[in-house]
């Protein structure tokens, strides 16, 4: 079964999705370099602070970090012995 090809259109807009990603992904990486996280560790800290007082079982952060449970333990504790969760 043969897949359809991007339009140039489609091409082209899909090429301008890749470029945004890359450059706001790079300048995410620059402003949190300071801190010394990760971009996987900033996004668990972010859901983290969103989530309020209240937290979030780990099995929704790994969920919404679209992580295996296990991969998502091994960040938790990792962020836990730095004292930052």
């Amino acid at each position: 079964m043969a897949t359809p090809r991007l339009s140039d259109l489609e091409n082209e807009a899909w090429q301008g999705f890749l470029y945004a990603h890359d450059r706001i992904w790079r300048e995410i990486e620059a402003g949190i370099a300071p801190l010394g996280v990760s971009m996987a560790e900033y996004s668990v800290l972010s859901l983290l602070g969103r989530a309020g007082r209240s937290g979030m079982r780990m099995s929704e952060l790994a969920r919404d970090r679209l992580m295996s449970t296990g991969g998502f333990t091994r960040l938790a504790d990792r962020l836990e012995r730095r004292g930052l969760i």
